[in-house]
């Protein structure tokens, strides 16, 4: 599995779980594939919602829709910030 990020080549391992989940669509399982090659070593990332709608070619909107159901399917984390007890909206753990 491979990933272009900016012009860096990097690789992503994908788990079947997410890769031949029939009940997310290929569009969320799409942006699964680029969170997992921004992801550091401590499996987060950063990614504001512009960037990601930018190199996914679509409106922020469904960024929102298409993280919400790897959320709601328990494959991403949406960090919340212990002080302010609210939700980081740019930290994604993988």
């Amino acid at each position: 599995e491979m990933c272009i990020r900016d012009s860096k080549i990097s690789y992503a391992k994908i788990p079947n779980t997410v890769a031949y989940n029939s009940t997310i669509d290929l569009e969320a399982r799409m942006l699964y594939v680029i969170l997992s090659c921004l992801q550091g070593p401590n499996d987060f990332c950063y990614p504001s919602i512009r960037w990601m709608s930018e190199k996914c070619n679509c409106k922020r909107t469904k960024i929102s829709r298409l993280l919400k159901v790897l959320t709601e399917n328990n494959l991403i984390e949406r960090i919340k910030d212990p002080v302010a007890r609210k939700t980081v909206t740019k930290v994604y753990k993988i």
